[in-house]
């Protein structure tokens, strides 16, 4: 007798209410980029801001700014905190804060090919709390860009009006 099982995979996910995420003097870059590319993208930014005689000393930060086109590219904002003079240039620009409140947040530990799933799930949250998005998600690198197995999603919220 053949014996058929099923193999059930679940996600576990911690989702926190109420945060805030707030980050300050920080080198951004707006670009359109492949959606896999964005880790390898933060991780050369990173490794050249020496050339302009600055420092990172915090976790990077992007955010999408459309779901992409035809080309199979999304337009991104990328946000490095760093130390030293940032000097404004046609490439880059600087932000002096950058803060969202009553977030919800939501932890990815995978491949950075995987976060899509994470995000799903968060927004599944939101939506089955009463929760009306206020902000695009914002996803934050708590790990190394390269293996990109900590990412950290953001989404500004308010409650559902009856």
């Amino acid at each position: 007798m053949e014996t058929k099982t099923r193999k059930w995979v679940v996600m576990l996910l911690e989702i926190s209410e109420n945060r805030t995420i707030e980050m300050r003097d920080m080198i951004t870059y707006k670009t359109r980029v492949r959606k896999d590319d964005i880790p390898k993208l933060i991780t050369f930014m990173t490794a050249n801001l020496d050339a302009l005689e600055l420092r990172k000393c915090g976790s990077a930060m992007f955010r999408e700014e459309d779901d992409g086109g035809s080309d199979g590219k999304v337009s991104v904002e990328i946000f490095i905190p760093v130390t030293g003079k940032v000097k404004e240039s046609g490439r880059y620009g600087f932000a002096e804060s950058f803060q969202i409140e009553k977030a919800i947040s939501a932890r990815h530990e995978g491949s950075f090919g995987d976060l899509t799933a994470t995000e799903k799930e968060l927004n599944e949250y939101i939506s089955s709390h009463g929760y009306k998005k206020t902000s695009a998600p914002c996803y934050v690198f708590s790990s190394d860009p390269d293996t990109g197995e900590v990412i950290d999603i953001y989404i500004g919220v308010g409650k559902e009006s009856a």
